[in-house]
């Protein structure tokens, strides 16, 4: 029977215990090798003076479950050293969940294994051929396949049309995670030809859709551990694993959002990008020109949008964000209420450096955003019968991404003037300044497609190329713009 952990509050166990539990450890299998997992708490951090000091926590090496800025805790699963270590700085820890409580967690056995992820994708392939069809991105650390399908009317084709991205599971425990990208196939698959507007969609974008990025982790939840968090790195030294969502190379790094050392929950990797799953996640992103990406994840039942170190927003943070405060407010929460809440990872979490929406904007350009699934009454592995719920509760946000494509912005196509050719020109806006060391913005080199967000306004666009003779033009929006520039 599957058992869901809650949030109830323990008490301190003595002395006598904590010395006892320091010499328990429990052995799992990795495929045929042995691994020893020290054991892990699930504890409540209680912050006793102000909000200063939870924004001055080093959040970043610890496995962050959920923080409550209005009650000032956070709750944390935390290694056995990472406890006691927080313990003898004289942290006020409540102990949720111990070794052996965390140890007996099952999941739901209706939720999608990897395998049967893989399974489910063929199926939609083989039903719907004239619009989905299957891709393997790549193969991770233990030989799986990284599953992508593409949905479009002419499937197997390259069109001079708009791409989007829908992706889950980044961290193999959140369950949910993979079950709202199903639900996407599912519902374009089913509802094409019939309902005008999945139908307009379908025949004018080109859509992704990556239900399980860590098919590794995940599988190790089922057999072994279900708090696991990263994949499956053999990281060499007795560890395993890297957090995919730290391992991404932009701002990989960059202000201690995540952690160096292998064994700790967030890992990012020995090198920016150095995991299959993230080079498989970047390989598909540089072959397109996503406007939109949503990465579901969970739980809080948040809308978060780049970038995730402290203090810092995208050049494009008024578009960026007005179209993430749009999404949360479509959504419902557990509850029954209407919102869910948006912001930036630190605004509303912690500091975060190598994650994926980060990379999306500042390498690609895509305005991308992490979906946080599921209240914390729910945690990461909710009885099944809440999945269906939350998937549609979740139908309108990416439906509205869909839309938003049609929505205020500057579109179109870069040709040379004398052969009409298409051209991957530099695009830039005055109004908008990179200073991080984001891409320059580019066409696509295929047609001369581009795409820029933005909310109704006035812009001066230039558009720059080595031997062609820049263009710049004042552009007034008020919905979609559509340029056709010869340079």
């Amino acid at each position: 029977m599957h058992t869901k952990f809650d949030l109830r509050i323990r008490r301190l166990i003595v002395i006598s215990l904590f010395v006892f539990l320091m010499f328990e450890f429990t052995t799992f299998g990795a495929n045929e090798t042995k691994e020893v997992i020290p054991p892990h708490y699930l504890v409540k951090l209680n912050f006793q003076n102000s909000k200063e000091e939870i924004r001055n926590f080093n959040f970043g090496k610890y496995d962050v479950v959920e923080i409550s800025w209005k009650k000032n805790y956070a709750i944390l699963h935390l290694q056995e050293q990472e406890y006691y270590d927080l313990l003898f700085e004289g942290w006020n820890l409540e102990i949720i969940m111990t070794p052996t409580e965390l140890s007996t967690i099952t999941i739901d056995p209706e939720y999608l294994r990897p395998e049967e992820v893989e399974q489910l994708l063929e199926n939609y392939a083989n039903n719907y051929p004239e619009i989905c069809m299957r891709v393997s991105l790549g193969q991770t650390w233990e030989g799986r396949d990284i599953w992508a399908v593409k949905i479009s009317d002419n499937v197997t084709e390259e069109e001079d049309e708009p791409e989007i991205l829908f992706n889950g599971m980044h961290h193999a425990r959140e369950v949910m995670s993979p079950e709202v990208p199903v639900d996407i196939i599912d519902y374009l698959c089913t509802n094409y030809g019939t309902d005008p507007q999945v139908t307009q969609w379908v025949d004018n974008w080109q859509i992704w859709v990556v239900p399980m990025v860590n098919p590794d982790g995940n599988a190790y939840c089922w057999d072994y551990y279900s708090m696991w968090r990263k994949n499956r790195r053999d990281n060499g030294n007795g560890s395993y694993g890297v957090d995919l969502n730290r391992n991404y190379p932009f701002l990989w790094n960059y202000c201690g959002g995540s952690s160096g050392i292998p064994s700790e929950n967030t890992y990012r990797g020995p090198s920016p990008a150095s995991e299959p799953e993230t080079q498989a996640m970047i390989g598909l992103a540089n072959a397109h020109h996503f406007v939109f990406d949503i990465s579901y994840h969970s739980y809080s039942e948040l809308v978060i949008y780049p970038y995730g170190c402290s203090g810092v927003y995208t050049p494009d943070h008024q578009a960026i964000s007005s179209v993430g405060m749009t999404m949360a407010s479509l959504i419902e929460r557990d509850n029954g209420q209407m919102g869910y809440t948006p912001g930036t990872p630190w605004e509303l979490l912690y500091a975060v450096d190598g994650d994926d929406i980060a990379w999306h904007y500042g390498v690609r350009g895509t305005f991308a955003y992490v979906i946080e699934l599921n209240s914390s009454a729910q945690g990461f592995q909710p009885p099944y019968s809440w999945r269906d719920s939350t998937v549609e509760r979740n139908r309108p946000a990416w439906q509205y991404l869909l839309n938003r494509i049609n929505g205020p912005s500057i579109q179109g196509h870069v040709l040379d003037a004398c052969t009409g050719n298409p051209l991957e020109a530099e695009i830039s806006l005055q109004e908008v300044n990179f200073e991080l060391g984001e891409s320059a913005r580019t066409s696509d080199p295929n047609y001369g497609r581009f795409t820029w967000i933005v909310v109704p306004g006035t812009y001066h666009i230039t558009f720059t190329k080595d031997g062609y003779y820049p263009v710049t033009m004042e552009v007034n929006v008020e919905m979609k713009r559509i340029l056709g520039i010869s340079i």
